[in-house]
């Protein structure tokens, strides 16, 4: 059960950042510009990205800067002094449902298919049983289908056709 709750929240923060006013940020002592995306029908701020509206079912989360003030002993993310900047983002105001999931990988891995309770449609179920690799080759794939610039890159390219197999560590 933890399995599928990961995966939930997995495909859904993927999801929010697939279609995120951009790609970068995040990483650490760079700025971006506050860019806070507009509602209806602006542009998604990414870098290259073509899109000029947003789609139904997204919020605006405003970024913002942190510094971090303690640090775990041998990460590489939580280091004291650290500073870390958030785009502002556009999030899903809901999980990825089985038939958004199918709707761009055309197969739904959910096991999830029993009972819907009265007036509830299967289709409008979160999806489930997702890998984290499969979380990244459905938000690139849906940034791809909606003309924005996919956030994820596996071995330089973004395009989840020519990545193959999943990757696996060495």
């Amino acid at each position: 059960m933890k399995k599928i709750r990961m995966a939930f929240f997995a495909l859904a923060t993927l999801a929010l950042l697939a279609t995120s006013t951009g790609c970068g940020g995040g990483g650490g002592g760079g700025s971006d510009d506050d860019d806070t995306p507009s509602s209806g029908s602006g542009s998604s701020g990414g870098s290259g990205s073509t899109t000029t509206s947003i789609p139904a079912g997204f919020v605006a989360v405003p970024g913002a800067t942190f510094t971090g003030e303690t640090a775990i002993t041998g990460s590489r993310v939580f280091i004291a002094g650290r500073t870390v900047t958030i785009p502002s983002l556009w999030v899903c105001d809901h999980e990825v449902t089985q038939a958004e999931y199918k709707s761009v990988m055309k197969s739904n891995p959910s096991c999830f298919s029993w009972a819907p309770a009265n007036g509830e449609t299967q289709a409008n179920r979160p999806v489930e049983q997702v890998s984290w690799y499969d979380a990244l080759v459905y938000c690139n794939k849906r940034s791809i289908a909606e003309g924005r610039t996919p956030c994820y890159k596996i071995g330089g390219k973004d395009n989840p056709s020519e990545w193959g197999a999943v990757p696996e560590d060495p």
